[in-house]
């Protein structure tokens, strides 16, 4: 199966070179939303460039708040930002995140991702006073419609400490199984 990413612009041109792919694969769509629903195909890709505050010792919900894709329009940004499975798309799902830390105090750093309630920790990397820190999760599990994934970041320096405020380096990406 083809991967599909919805390009996001306002160029007529480029739309309409997205509607003719659509339509050599198949004649019937007219758009790629209208492929997207018609296979199943749900994913979401969303990054964080601002630079959250992580306190110590209390893991932190990561507002990832820059869309790259989201074929389904399941994420909810903010404080308590999350991606909900859509009615209809119930299946096997993978999650994976990356976070980094900007130089600060030394400790220790983590992140989780939780799915439907189950929580998936990454590695504990030990930070060096003044360096960047910078640990990625991954998570599959069978999410029924309204189930959400979520990803948290915890520090423990003493102190509050922030991300790298960089979008390719604190991004999640969620899809669901083709088939599941």
């Amino acid at each position: 199966m083809a991967r599909l990413v919805k390009i996001q612009s306002d160029d007529p041109v480029l739309g309409r070179i997205q509607d003719q792919l659509v339509g050599t694969l198949n004649p019937a769509l007219r758009s790629l939303d209208e492929l997207s629903s018609a296979t199943g195909y749900v994913a979401a890709k969303y990054m964080s460039a601002s630079g959250q505050s992580l306190a110590s010792g209390t893991p932190t919900i990561i507002n990832f708040e820059s869309r790259d894709i989201d074929t389904s329009g399941a994420v909810k940004i903010g404080p308590s930002w999350a991606f909900t499975v859509p009615v209809g798309a119930d299946g096997i799902y993978v999650a994976a995140a990356e976070l980094t830390m900007q130089p600060g105090a030394a400790g220790n750093f983590t992140a989780r991702i939780d799915m439907g309630g189950n929580a998936n920790w990454g590695d504990i990397i030990p930070v060096t006073n003044g360096a960047f820190a910078g640990v990625s999760v991954f998570a599959m599990a069978k999410l029924s419609a309204g189930q959400t994934i979520s990803v948290f970041g915890r520090q423990i320096t003493g102190a509050p400490q922030s991300l790298f405020p960089d979008g390719s380096t604190n991004y999640v990406s969620i899809f669901r199984l083709p088939g599941s």
